[in-house]
């Protein structure tokens, strides 16, 4: 009986209209967010703008940290959703806008995806432990790559249409994707204290590297990595220019002085991107080449090309 009215339930919830279904019930679930239907929400009678002022507060900076990234990411979707919505003429022309802007960001992804897993080699352990983690780790870099390519190439300046609605699914995607990835790193270290290269092979170490490296959300996570890391330098586990550029982004995350000059502040300028704070910068070329990096000039130019395209 109450597996039947539970039933009964759900039903009636997929039933209601999106007008009275309450926006704050979406951004648990990024799938259900990107699905519903705001243009029949906005141009419905009186839609319900329950938590809408509380879900654009978490989309702000104020926020981050604060909350669970996987709820920024949901309320960045449905802000997004009403921002088209209200910006639209008609129901016509937001539905246009929607289906548009969710094409263009399917069609990009699975062209990059596509091209990541046509490069993904690595040697396969006979362990079938270490094989399965390398299976795993290949799966999330591939992940993580296609997801923030398609985000660099959806930027837009459009804050109301169809772009702007296929750069905000990529931007909530991607954080969702770090989130896994970070979770599933966390439990590789209890298990196996780093993804050193003698076990899993240079490439799945690199991608382990990687995948903490965008665990910003967690910064415990990226300190621990950077401890699990260090013993393995000596032995050639792991790259010393992947610790080099871990070491800094623990630094920038904690407030302090990078020591190696891999991490801008992400914000381009007349002149490029801009390193954040350095310790002792004359130096800073000298400490580069102790681990195997080129000079930062160039590093900075590369990075600025990458980000800033014109």
């Amino acid at each position: 009986m109450f597996a039947r009215l539970f039933v009964l339930v759900c039903a009636c919830a997929l039933c209601m209209p999106a007008s009275a279904q309450p926006l704050a019930t979406l951004h648990p679930d990024l799938d259900a967010a990107q699905a519903f239907d705001y243009c029949a929400w906005a141009f419905g009678a009186e839609p319900d703008t329950t938590g809408l002022a509380q879900l654009r507060a978490w989309t702000s900076s104020e926020y981050e940290g604060a909350v669970d990234p996987l709820y920024r990411a949901g309320a960045t979707i449905v802000t997004a959703g009403v921002q088209v919505a209200r910006a639209s003429d008609d129901a016509e022309a937001c539905m246009a806008a929607i289906d548009r802007g969710q094409k263009v960001y399917g069609n990009i992804l699975r062209f990059r995806r596509g091209g990541l897993e046509n490069r993904q080699t690595y040697d396969r352990s006979d362990d079938p432990a270490i094989a399965a983690v390398q299976d795993s780790l290949a799966q999330l870099w591939v992940d993580d790559q296609a997801a923030r390519s398609t985000l660099l190439q959806l930027s837009t300046e459009d804050t109301v249409g169809a772009a702007y609605w296929g750069l905000q699914i990529a931007r909530a995607r991607t954080s969702a994707i770090d989130v896994r990835s970070t979770r599933y790193m966390e439990h590789l270290m209890t298990e196996y204290d780093w993804i050193d290269s003698h076990r899993f092979g240079d490439r799945i170490s690199q991608h382990a590297w990687l995948l903490v490296q965008h665990a910003d959300a967690k910064p415990a996570v990226q300190r621990l990595a950077l401890e699990r890391m260090e013993p393995h330098l000596a032995t050639g586990g792991v790259q010393p220019g992947n610790y080099a550029y871990l070491w800094d982004r623990v630094a920038v995350n904690a407030g302090q002085l990078q020591r190696y000059g891999t991490q801008p502040t992400w914000e381009c300028t007349d002149d490029g991107l801009v390193l954040a704070p350095l310790e002792n910068p004359d130096a800073v070329d000298e400490r580069r080449a102790d681990m195997g990096l080129g000079p930062v000039a160039e590093s900075l130019a590369e990075m600025t090309a990458a980000v800033c395209q014109g």
